[in-house]
């Protein structure tokens, strides 16, 4: 943020295209150095996050959410770095729930969950809690009724993620919180109704 808000001169909507542009080369250097792209997209989310920018740039903020998200789940950054891409979600979901458009929320949350399961092995306290953060992002009805397919992908993937031994090691507590969660999830009439057969499987599990 400190290399894209002097340069704005103080314009939320200057802020945002800067922040858009860095995350686009951002996304362009994952396979030659994951860790400065990594540098770069979360320059560029910390810039879009504060509500200022959000508000005053919202199609930009989007577009910066949706390459951050890429970026995250790229197997170069997962392989290099598990932790980082885990804290670079949850920032993602936060600014995507500021943004006020509930299916961007509901694909990043997505996003994240994926995420989180890839890093199980290396990081369970990290992966639990950012399957939490994901849960918790599709729990409102209003974003359950935009998205309501993607919804049960979230739910789905953290059902998997929570009956690992390593998962319920790392967090008990967080993984009991997600558990219930889902339970609550998979059982509005909205999410049921999009795949009924994988609402039994995940609480069957």
């Amino acid at each position: 943020p400190y290399a894209i808000t002097p340069l704005s001169g103080g314009n939320t909507g200057r802020d945002a295209t800067l922040a858009n542009q860095v995350v686009t080369a951002a996304e362009q250097l994952l396979s030659v150095n994951p860790q400065a792209a990594m540098a770069a997209a979360g320059a560029a989310l910390e810039t879009v996050r504060t509500s200022q920018v959000s508000s005053s740039a919202p199609q930009q903020t989007q577009s910066v959410v949706t390459t951050a998200a890429r970026i995250f789940v790229s197997p170069p950054v997962v392989a290099a770095l598990p932790t980082q891409a885990a804290a670079m979600a949850t920032t993602a979901i936060q600014v995507a729930q500021n943004t006020g458009n509930n299916t961007l929320a509901v694909s990043v949350a997505n996003a994240a969950v994926q995420l989180a399961e890839q890093v199980l092995n290396t990081n369970p306290a990290a992966a639990v809690q950012l399957a939490a953060t994901a849960v918790q992002t599709v729990q409102s009805t209003a974003v359950q009724q935009a998205a309501p397919q993607q919804t049960m992908s979230v739910v789905t993937t953290a059902a998997r993620i929570i009956v690992q031994p390593q998962a319920q090691a790392a967090a008990p507590t967080v993984v009991a919180g997600i558990a219930t969660s889902v339970t609550t999830v998979v059982s509005s009439p909205v999410v049921y109704q999009s795949s009924p057969q994988a609402a039994v499987a995940v609480m069957s599990n």
